[in-house]
């Protein structure tokens, strides 16, 4: 898949039931396979279930890339054993969504990577690759909850944002969505 054609991507939006079931059932391992599969993200993936420590402490997770990562849909991608490592913490406070948008966004960075895209680093194209390949809608639901604590009302519950890496909401995502595209179809 060249660079310029990933901005004119756009799948369906997934359909949440069954990642609403299999969040409910605890079964976190089938969330990561049924988003997988749904990205088309052909590597054989290996989950790692982290309790405590890892690269970022404060990174629900993240995803172990090669240093040569071979190119998207290659025999040698398909072929790739690669480590996806989430904090059950994470998932057990979660909400589905949120669970969900947060694994689609680590299988972006691989999507990302094995296409060599100049913004392959940079979150917001994580993010928005993610939203290209099906999951806008989630990232609608999942990207912005409220919280309340004991201490706060409802009146001023403090909002968190999910990844917290992200920095994109919808409204910021769809006009992202518009630039980059505009500009890779300026430029090719």
């Amino acid at each position: 898949m060249c660079p310029n054609l990933l901005w004119r991507v756009k799948r369906q939006p997934i359909k949440p039931a069954s990642l609403k079931a299999l969040h409910k059932a605890r079964n976190y391992e089938g969330m990561v396979q049924r988003i997988k599969k749904a990205m088309n993200v052909e590597v054989k993936l290996r989950v790692g279930w982290v309790n405590s420590g890892g690269q970022n402490k404060d990174a629900p997770a993240w995803v172990q890339l090669p240093h040569n990562m071979p190119p998207y849909g290659s025999t040698a991608f398909k072929d790739l054993t690669i480590t996806i490592f989430i904090r059950k913490s994470f998932l057990e406070r979660s909400k589905y969504d949120q669970a969900a948008i947060t694994v689609a966004h680590e299988l972006s960075h691989i999507v990302l990577e094995s296409i060599n895209h100049p913004l392959r680093r940079e979150e917001k194209a994580v993010d928005l690759t993610a939203m290209l390949l099906g999951f806008r809608e989630l990232y609608a639901s999942g990207a912005h909850k409220a919280e309340r604590t004991s201490k706060q009302s409802a009146i001023s519950a403090r909002r968190r944002c999910w990844p917290p890496t992200t920095s994109l909401t919808p409204n910021t995502a769809i006009q992202s969505s518009l630039t980059f595209s505009t500009r890779r179809y300026l430029s090719s």
